[in-house]
């Protein structure tokens, strides 16, 4: 009597047991996504107010060049024109809010020095030329960039941290059109060193 008791009573405890931990990682499992969503927002919300006050500096409103944050593992941003669009790659790939802004910064400097009509133009004339002079351009929308990031108050010794580990994860090539990382990590040195 007594061990069917027992049996009972440690059946019972277990069953119990087992819908506590059930629940339990049922409830951490929607604080999970949750807690996933809420950051995804809460980032979104910080790169538009970084936007947002990079084009503030510029005496102009963002409105001319809406942002677009794109969900993919894609590090990439880039300016069409039309619109500058970031990646959650590249952001999730940064090591701070000062090297988001150094990259929306860059990317609201193309659209502020013609980049885009003059690379078109360049295309049509000569491509070599081009990916050389492209290279300038990107050079340019760097330290334009720097200048807007630095008003809005982010650190650029902090920004340029971003092409010095990019350098050292993948080297030194960029690609055709673009400086290397460490030319970018050296030109931007304000008083960093």
């Amino acid at each position: 009597m007594m061990k069917k008791l027992l049996v009972k009573v440690r059946n019972y405890v277990v069953d119990k047991l087992l819908l506590v931990t059930t629940a339990t990682l049922v409830v951490a499992y929607a604080v999970s996504i949750y807690a996933s969503q809420f950051s995804d927002y809460a980032v979104e919300c910080r790169v538009r107010a970084i936007y947002a006050e990079l084009w503030r500096q510029t005496g102009q409103t963002q409105e001319m060049i809406p942002l677009e944050i794109v969900d993919s593992p894609i590090i990439n941003a880039y300016n069409d024109g039309n619109r500058v669009i970031i990646y959650t790659g590249l952001i999730k790939s940064t090591g701070s809010w000062d090297e988001v802004a150094l990259v929306l910064g860059h990317e609201i400097a193309h659209g502020n020095l013609w980049h885009l009509r003059m690379m078109n133009e360049w295309n049509v004339i000569n491509a070599f030329k081009a990916d050389y002079e492209v290279s300038v351009l990107e050079a340019n929308a760097d330290k334009l960039g720097a200048v807007y990031m630095m008003k809005a108050g982010y650190n650029i010794c902090k920004g340029r941290e971003m092409f010095k580990s990019w350098l050292n994860k993948q080297g030194d090539y960029q690609g055709g059109n673009h400086p290397g990382y460490a030319y970018r990590y050296n030109e931007l040195n304000i008083n960093c060193d």
